[in-house]
């Protein structure tokens, strides 16, 4: 069995299965490719400060571990996730005085990293006593510092593709040394098509998929359909950026009309574990900013329909729902509701106010003649209840 050199520890399949030369890396062609900037800074032999940024499972660790080797710069790997309170500082502290010459710190999940924490690092980066390479599966110019993000290079890896899983899955089939061959395993290839669909791009999660379905069984072992049914995964989960990503394309579906469009991004985030009650909230606001006085009744139909899907449940409410999102797609489109008032606030954000009209005023402060529409609807529109200059800039024609 793949024990670790004391026999003590179990490494598992994703664990040992990994590349050992910068040219096995799959996926990430833009990188380490001809040309590709980070193939540029190991041939001209040149390390630099970091950010590798992207899904889980698409090399990342790998990648930076393939750099200390290739650079013959030698590295230590920190969580920051592990670190417990002061001892970021000792750690630094000790790295430095450790290693006399560079050293290469693999600094895996760095957006835990407080703004201190991250601040404290900054003088070792410019010194070159430390280089970093930053690792990160959150978008880094959300989580991240300016100062440390000016230090940095950031290089974004790429989900992997349903190729390069399937590439993966069966060279690790075959590998007798740090695969599975040594135990003598085979898989249908519908298989290997499930967990590749199922993996979403993650070789750490599709080579753990095809692990847990050989455990308990003895050689010659065939992974088959039936065994796949025991893994249970949800393969829609959504990472945050994923979630994000989802509600964009549900709203501009509808925006744009496109109902199919419409109903798969709408399935795709209710696959993906999110509450149908928050789809039914962007919905109500769709209403009234995108649909809005187009038609009005619309905000009324999304209302009725949000309680009707309180009456049914979540299953039969999903018809509501799909209702919901056709009938607001096929609609007329006006978002004056949010532009109008987007605009006015800028008015008054640049603090543009204007004095009250005499004739508008509360009681003793009223002076001039107020005409009542109910009296004369005509001579009631002629009346000039803000400037015309002002009116001129709430309808988006700044004067």
């Amino acid at each position: 069995m793949f024990y670790d050199v004391f026999k003590t520890r179990y490494i598992p399949l994703a664990d040992r299965f990994v590349p050992e030369d910068i040219n096995q890396i799959r996926g990430q062609e833009h990188l380490l490719g001809e040309g590709g900037i980070l193939r540029r800074i190991l041939e001209a032999r040149k390390p630099l400060n970091l950010l590798f940024y992207g899904p889980p499972g698409t090399g990342k660790t790998q990648v930076a571990k393939l750099i200390s080797k290739t650079l013959n710069i030698p590295y230590v790997k920190i969580n920051a996730c592990t670190l417990k309170p002061g001892e970021w500082k000792k750690s630094i502290y000790q790295l430095t005085a450790k290693n006399k010459g560079s050293t290469l710190l693999i600094l895996d999940e760095v957006h835990r990293l407080n703004k201190l924490q991250q601040e404290f690092l900054l003088p070792y980066l410019e010194t070159g006593e430390i280089y970093l390479v930053g690792i990160t599966s959150a978008n880094p110019f959300f989580t991240l510092s300016a100062a440390l993000l000016s230090r940095v290079l950031p290089l974004e890896f790429k989900k992997l593709s349903y190729e390069n899983i399937m590439d993966i899955l069966k060279s690790a089939l075959a590998d007798a040394d740090k695969g599975l061959g040594l135990l003598d395993v085979e898989a249908e290839e519908s298989v290997l098509r499930q967990i590749a669909l199922l993996s979403d791009g993650d070789a750490r999660r599709a080579l753990s998929y095809l692990e847990a379905l050989t455990l308990n069984k003895k050689p010659p072992i065939r992974i088959t359909q039936e065994d796949l049914k025991q893994i249970g995964a949800n393969s829609f989960a959504l990472s945050p950026d994923e979630f994000y990503d989802n509600v964009s394309a549900f709203i501009k579906s509808m925006r744009g009309g496109d109902k199919e469009a419409s109903i798969y991004y709408m399935l795709r985030l209710l696959k993906g574990g999110v509450d149908p009650r928050y789809l039914i909230r962007r919905m109500l606001i769709f209403a009234a900013e995108d649909v809005g006085l187009a038609n009005p009744f619309a905000l009324v139909v999304t209302m009725a329909g949000g309680e009707a899907f309180e009456r049914v449940g979540d299953e039969e409410g999903k018809i509501i729902l799909s209702f919901l999102a056709q009938y607001l797609a096929l609609q007329k489109k006006s978002n004056d509701a949010l532009s109008f008032l987007k605009r006015a606030e800028k008015v008054l954000d640049r603090g543009e106010k204007e004095d009250v009209p005499p004739f508008l005023r509360h009681g003793r402060r009223r002076k001039g003649k107020y005409i009542n529409p109910h009296k004369s609807e005509s001579e009631a529109r002629k009346q000039k209840y803000i400037s015309d200059k002002l009116r001129e800039k709430i309808r988006g024609k700044e004067v």
